[in-house]
């Protein structure tokens, strides 16, 4: 593995003493991964999931910024199944940032975020490791978002934590940092906990809610902040399962009633609007077996086996193709388990567990689906990539035009709304460059034509196109997008033009007001040009220059200052402009300056820097985005740095920023980079893509994401 040794760059205003050397700690271990088939329950949280094995171990995987993985201080999120300590554990309940569980001596532990003493062990300090609750034998565990539930083994019910809308049950607002007994002259065989309320059934199955009432949610028909233990109708039930501001449950007989709001149709009711009293979803004579209520959605198994569900689909957790934002009547989930045993939901994820113990995931944020940590083949021979937030183009050997992840605003330019998990081939031959931007994009033929698609200025007057729009003039020889404005530098005379949004007088004309068609800029010629978020950057003659908004630095000229007109800030280099920061590549040396908050500067630190700032090495090219950049060694080695939140530094572990450059894979045939708010893409000499990071919209462009249905979690 060689390592870039370092080139001088003289830049006007930079502080050319700050140069830092890489890192080159190798990749952490892959974890063993886990056999098939052998789970035996689940539970999802805000953004983190956890699991119990069949031989009681348990895992947890997701977003562990409040200590909800139990995995300790250092490990604030793994895409991976990971083992929480050595006991053995037969239940356990994810809340919003916290889990609790009951191990098979029937003790209680919790661990996570405990500002509102939802852990229950009598403080409010956020534990990153299990921490014992109570005391005795507990058989039943349900976490809200700021407070517990539990079912100890004599059927008595406790609950601690936030009670700002008498979710504890106790009939006043007083928080409670331990376990306290609801009162009942029966006992308890479920409970569950959502957002400010709580619901349970007793042994004679009657169900009982207290807490919030605003949305309907206890389904008394109140509408009301607090209520106390409330019973719900005089139907039998068996089961009830709490979500954002709904709730279901299941009758004894086996079929579903749900209540309380019904936004995105995540009741699954006929009519439209919300429900204060329990009313039948779905198909009334199907029979039932389990329920689960996430935030907007709702899932349920039924005798038959199948998985159904319905309500909010924005990120795919309902298990279908994402043509719609939500879809109020349930459907059967195609693909994953032949036989359904049950359903879990969080946030915005969905998890079912076959009854041959395989466990499939679907929606955002809890499976190795949503976060590859090391670049992935996509199909075919590229030529060139470009990334923006959530959606990706590339021109392919042959010189067409394809494009793939979200599509929302139409930015896959296919004519469609719905996402691609693999490349949509959007035009024929012939194309020679490409820009991505937040919600559009832009491209150019061998003509010199520019075209651009999805939701931004599109350069012919309008603000929105599903399909490639011809761009007023040109002939152009380079193109740029950024989040609502784009640059092209004319072939014939070099002149720059710019349109879009002019708020931060990002299109350099000198004032603030926006143009929906190309403007001059100025009469100097450029040769590069490269638009982010609210500033933009471009070489003329021997200068680099920047412009447009200066509250992070991102412009690098030593100060705050934003500019309405380019600014010479040194000497030419490859510019690429990011959100808040900017990085430039000249002469085989490589230097970037701005908000710095995730390390995306790559100088060994999380300070800001206002200049640019060199980083050692000998360097091709770069690309910066949103918390991180990339950028390719003179030897062709690959390397990233800054946020790998959903590994796209390309490293296994998810555990923080990465502040100096790692070098991702081994290989040495690396050619061109782009690198989108979450995810990064690259070509190799042989033509190949490969791309890393975060996946929830197929914008990886590997065939599967977190929104194409249900993937099995090793």
């Amino acid at each position: 593995m060689s390592r870039p040794r370092g080139v001088g760059w003289l830049f006007v205003l930079a502080a050319c003493d700050r140069v830092l050397g890489l890192t080159t700690v190798g990749p952490l271990p892959d974890a063993p991964m886990l056999a098939p088939g052998t789970w035996a329950e689940v539970a999802l949280g805000g953004t983190h999931g956890c699991g119990i094995r069949l031989d009681g171990s348990l895992w947890c995987w997701g977003d562990g910024a409040s200590g909800q993985l139990g995995l300790g201080p250092d490990v604030l999120a793994t895409a991976m199944p990971t083992r929480v300590g050595t006991a053995t554990w037969k239940h356990v309940s994810a809340g919003l940032a916290a889990t609790c569980a009951i191990d098979t001596g029937d003790a209680l532990w919790c661990w996570g975020a405990n500002d509102d003493a939802q852990l229950g062990d009598g403080s409010t300090t956020n534990r990153t490791s299990p921490v014992s609750v109570g005391s005795g034998h507990w058989s039943a565990i349900a976490l809200g978002d700021q407070h517990a539930c539990a079912l100890d083994a004599a059927g008595g019910l406790w609950c601690w934590g936030d009670n700002s809308y008498e979710e504890l049950g106790q009939s006043d607002l007083a928080q409670r940092t331990t376990p306290t007994m609801v009162p009942s002259t029966l006992p308890w065989t479920n409970v569950t906990s959502g957002p400010g309320f709580s619901c349970a059934v007793r042994s004679d199955h009657t169900a009982w809610c207290w807490g919030s009432d605003s949305y309907g949610q206890l389904g008394i028909g109140m509408y009301v902040a607090y209520v106390p233990p409330t019973m719900v109708d005089s139907e039998a039930w068996s089961v009830i399962s709490a979500g954002g501001t709904h709730a279901c449950g299941l009758l004894t007989d086996g079929h579903l009633r749900c209540w309380g709001s019904n936004t995105y149709g995540e009741l699954g009711l006929e009519q439209v609007g919300s429900s204060g009293t329990p009313a039948a979803s779905g198909d009334p004579t199907m029979t039932w077996t389990s329920v689960a209520t996430g935030a907007q959605h709702t899932c349920a198994t039924s005798a038959a086996g199948e998985l159904w569900c319905w309500g909010s689909n924005s990120v795919g957790q309902i298990g279908i193709a994402m043509t719609s934002q939500y879809n109020p009547e349930p459907h059967t989930v195609v693909g994953g388990a032949t036989t359904w045993a049950t359903v879990a939901a969080g946030g915005e994820q969905t998890c079912g567990l076959g009854a041959d113990h395989n466990l499939w995931c679907f929606g955002r944020g809890t499976t190795s689906v949503s976060s590859v940590t090391t670049p992935t083949q996509v199909a075919g021979t590229w030529s060139a990539i470009s990334v923006g937030q959530t959606t990706a183009c590339a021109i392919a050997s042959d010189a067409s035009l394809w494009c793939w992840g979200a599509n929302y605003s139409g930015e896959v330019g296919d004519g469609t709304y719905a996402n691609r998990a693999t490349p949509t081939r959007i035009a024929d031959p012939s194309w020679t460059a490409l820009s991505v931007g937040a919600s559009y994009a832009c491209a150019l033929r061998s003509d010199g034509s520019a075209f651009c698609w999805g939701a931004g200025p599109i350069g012919d007057g309008s603000s929105q196109r599903a399909l490639p729009t011809l761009v007023v003039g040109g002939p152009y020889a380079a193109i740029s997008v950024g989040d609502e404005h784009a640059c092209a530098i004319e072939a014939s005379s070099g002149f720059l033009q710019c349109w879009g949004q002019n708020s931060s007088g990002q299109l350099g004309t000198g004032d603030t007001m926006a143009y929906y068609v190309p403007q001059t800029i100025g009469m100097a010629t450029w040769t590069e040009v490269s638009a982010g978020f609210d500033h933009t950057c471009g070489v003329s003659g021997a200068s680099l220059l920047c412009w447009g908004d200066n509250s992070f630095g991102e412009l690098g000229t030593g100060t705050f200052v934003s500019q309405m007109s380019p600014f010479p800030i040194g000497s030419a280099a490859t510019p690429s402009s990011g959100l808040y920061d900017t990085c430039a590549v000249g002469g085989g040396a490589l230097a970037c300056w701005g908000s710095n908050v995730f390390g995306e500067d790559g100088i060994g630190s999380s300070t800001a820097a206002i200049s640019p700032t060199l980083i050692t090495g000998t360097w091709n090219e770069v690309g910066i985005a949103y918390q991180h950049a990339c950028a390719i060694a003179s030897d062709h080695t690959l390397w990233c740095w800054g946020s790998n939140g959903y590994g796209q530094v390309g490293q296994a572990s998810l555990l923080a920023n990465y502040l100096s450059p790692m070098q991702v894979d081994t290989g040495t045939a690396w050619q061109h980079v782009g690198v989108g708010w979450q995810s990064s893409c690259a070509t190799k000499t042989d033509g190949s893509l490969w791309c890393w990071g975060d996946n929830s919209s197929g914008e990886l462009g590997i065939g599967v994401s977190a929104s194409s249905g249900p993937v099995l979690v090793p």
